[in-house]
């Protein structure tokens, strides 16, 4: 074998195995954006459960004052914001985090009789916003539940 051969092979092998390694930290480094996007939202997801009122874990909670439908709204844009980075802005990231984590719950969110009427209170006041969040609605399901709120 000639030396521009040897030359020609070790190039190879220098280009694959930088390929390679290349390709392990891209994953490495989209599992560590995944992890940091969960985190935030987690994070910002307990200031916001920490805005409802302490009785919004009993079933019969309706938000009874305009603090507590503040709440109930911060409630729901939150979710708004986990589908949007999950599904519009980083679907190939955070698809898994959507299908495992995010829609079950907030569909277990809907399911609450008081937030589920909080989220139809909103929409229906303010209806430029339930056009914008049609595909939200739709996803989670909530265009079947609020009908029965």
């Amino acid at each position: 074998m000639a030396a521009s051969d040897w030359i020609a092979l070790a190039s190879l092998v220098v280009a694959v195995s930088t390929a390679i390694v290349a390709f392990r930290v891209d994953l490495r480094n989209k599992a560590v954006i995944r992890t940091e996007l969960f985190i935030q939202l987690r994070s910002s997801f307990l200031d916001v459960l920490q805005s409802l009122p302490p009785e919004y874990r009993d079933p019969n909670w309706r938000p009874a004052t305009a603090l507590e439908q503040a709440a109930a709204v911060r409630y729901w844009h939150h979710a708004y914001d986990e589908w949007y980075v999950s599904r519009r802005l980083n679907a190939a990231l955070m698809g898994p985090l959507w299908d495992g984590f995010y829609r079950p719950a907030i569909q277990s969110g809907l399911a609450h009789p008081g937030l589920r009427h909080a989220f139809g209170r909103m929409l229906e006041e303010q209806p430029e916003l339930a056009t914008l969040w049609r595909d939200f609605t739709r996803e989670i399901g909530a265009h079947e539940s609020h009908a029965r709120s």
